[in-house]
This record gives C-alpha cells, structure tokens and sequence, in this order.
C-alpha cells in the first residue's frame, strides 16, 4: 500500500500551523507515507483518494477543530471517474512539491526541531 501526503511548503497564512504539522512527519516517514511539500503557492484545500474508487475533496482538515469547531463543506463519492479526475490533478501538483526524505529530515538544524516540538504543544487549540 502506497500512501503519499501532500501539505502546504513555505507559502501557508500561518507558520505555526506548517511548523504544528511538520512535527508529525517523522512518525509518518517512519510508517512508510511518503510526504511532499507544495512549492508554488497556497495549498488550501483537502483531497482523499482511496484506491482509485473513493474520493473526499472539501474544506475540513483532519483535525479536531474542523470536525467539531468550524462550518465545513466536503464531497465524498464512490465514483472511478471523479477519482481518476482528482488523481491527475494530485499528480501534476506533486511534479510542483518538494518530496521529503527520511534523510533529510532527520538532518534537519536543530532550530527547525526546537520550533516544531514548541508548535506541537499548541497542536490541540490550532
């Protein structure tokens, strides 16, 4: 099973939501996920794809606060054709990231791990 996550890179309204997010990307590069940083812009919205059949595309994230906190909106469908569609558009997004490796997380500057441990601890009121 091949899992690939795609998070926003440098350009998000907040740093302290990129830095809280980025603190889980060791457990997840240790499971095997790969993860991939959007480059170009803004990325603000959330896209699963399961198995090529089954799709959710919307605003919530997968947190706590938009699951019970915020007024969202999300599309879920079992459907081969809206999930190839969003497929491609995944693809052409990734060829725009920035893959992270074990490697070079694990060589990140201490800095970095310092800022993300102290964004972890606001994770649950993000």
């Amino acid at each position: 099973m091949a899992v690939r996550v795609l998070v926003p890179g440098r350009q998000i309204d907040t740093g302290v939501v990129r830095r809280a997010g980025r603190a889980t990307y060791e457990r997840l590069l240790g499971g095997g996920v790969r993860v991939f940083e959007y480059q170009p812009t803004l990325l603000d919205a959330t896209c699963v794809i399961v198995d090529g059949v089954w799709s959710s595309v919307g605003s919530a994230n997968f947190d706590n606060r938009s699951f019970q906190l915020n007024d969202e909106a999300v599309l879920t469908a079992q459907d081969r054709s809206l999930a190839g569609h969003l497929t491609e558009a995944f693809e052409h997004d990734l060829a725009e990231s920035r893959d992270i490796t074990p490697d070079e997380w694990s060589s990140r500057p201490l800095h970095e791990r310092a800022r993300e441990a102290a964004a972890r601890l606001l994770r649950r009121e993000l």
